[in-house]
């Protein structure tokens, strides 16, 4: 996270600077960690207001990993039978189903504390996990998908 000047609504002052800065905010007592939001994925979101801008040039006393994202689960099932045709031909069939439920997998909250609140700022989950162009079954995340095949061996 590069330094944030003045001008911005949410300030931060870091011991280091660049890409690889990182600083944590104060966490305000009282006020809880999230709020419910119909309105985004996963029906609830980080609250802004339980978070201060710590003091410039310090980290603040949030502790690492303090709000995790939604958690990631993904049910597959793949099905086949074997079809005896005589003594040394046979037919396969299979079934595999990926994401057979079509559970969505939402991505993390945004966790940079200087994008200003809104639809797409600070504590929204605006993405889904490994959305791949194009879709493939591989990966948690992807949409419910089926194959079939039918094998003769001999």
């Amino acid at each position: 996270m590069n330094v944030v000047t003045g001008k911005d609504p949410f300030p931060f002052g870091t011991l280091a600077t660049g890409a690889n800065s990182a600083t944590r905010p104060n966490l305000v007592s009282g006020v809880p960690l999230w709020i419910a939001n119909p309105n985004v994925a996963g029906g609830k979101e980080i609250n802004p207001a339980a978070f201060a801008v710590p003091a410039n040039g310090t980290f603040g006393d949030a502790p690492r990993d303090v709000a995790r994202g939604p958690g990631a689960w993904q049910i597959d099932m793949g099905i086949g039978k074997q079809i005896p045709l005589t003594e040394r031909a046979r037919l396969e069939f299979r079934a595999e189903f990926f994401n057979i439920f079509n559970h969505p997998q939402y991505g993390l909250p945004l966790s940079d504390f200087s994008v200003a609140p809104g639809p797409n700022g600070f504590g929204n989950i605006i993405s889904t996990v490994s959305t791949t162009t194009p879709v493939s079954p591989v990966g948690t995340g992807t949409p419910r998908e089926m194959q079939f095949s039918l094998r003769f061996a001999f």
